[in-house]
């Protein structure tokens, strides 16, 4: 809803894998992914949402309840982008999203 709000065009999905089916008819510019998913962690989805978009110019963005340093490592090598630690405002999200976007 936050989203929606401030303008951006969005689809939710539950967890990974209704994630990957949403990407069948709907290509982000921009995935907010929760890495504390079910199924498959954020970022595993991360890598399979780059698989399954090839060549598009995909951006991450990282929403986390885990702001420790060693998570960093798993971030950037699942190839996101930005990294945002729950609780989030709205403004910082929108904030994200545009510095991804440029």
């Amino acid at each position: 809803m936050m989203l929606r709000r401030v303008g951006h065009d969005r689809v939710t999905a539950a967890d990974a894998v209704e994630a990957l089916e949403e990407v069948k008819t709907f290509v982000p510019d921009v995935a907010v992914l929760d890495i504390g998913l079910p199924v498959l962690d954020g970022y595993e989805l991360a890598l399979r949402l780059r698989d399954a978009l090839g060549e598009w110019p995909l951006k991450l963005i990282a929403l986390t309840g885990y702001g420790r340093p060693t998570t960093a490592s798993a971030r950037s090598a699942a190839g996101f982008d930005r990294h945002l630690v729950k609780p989030i405002e709205r403004a910082s999200c929108s904030d994200s999203i545009d510095a991804v976007r440029k």
